[in-house]
């Protein structure tokens, strides 16, 4: 299971991600992350609330990154994840 919680602050927004990052829920997280592009602002995820990311998710989460999103709060799990090369198959 995977909640996205919304904390809009004065100059971006947070989403604060709990649970788990799977492939099947990242087409609702990128809704979000279109839906606070259009309000404008900068975007920070916050992931200390992820407890597991897939392969498909960190893959997601880097694209994010390269997108400007601030990525927050990975633990040294997401991190190695986040920081390893994307697996080629």
């Amino acid at each position: 299971m995977l909640r996205i919680t919304r904390q809009p602050g004065a100059d971006h927004e947070t989403f604060l991600l709990e649970g788990k990052l799977l492939h099947r829920w990242l087409q609702e997280l990128q809704q979000a992350l279109e839906q606070a592009g259009a309000r404008g602002g900068a975007i920070r995820l916050d992931l200390s609330g992820l407890s597991f990311v897939d392969v498909p998710a960190a893959d997601f989460l880097r694209q994010c990154r390269k997108a400007g999103v601030s990525l927050a709060g990975a633990s040294p799990f997401v991190s190695a994840l986040l920081d390893s090369p994307p697996k080629r198959h």
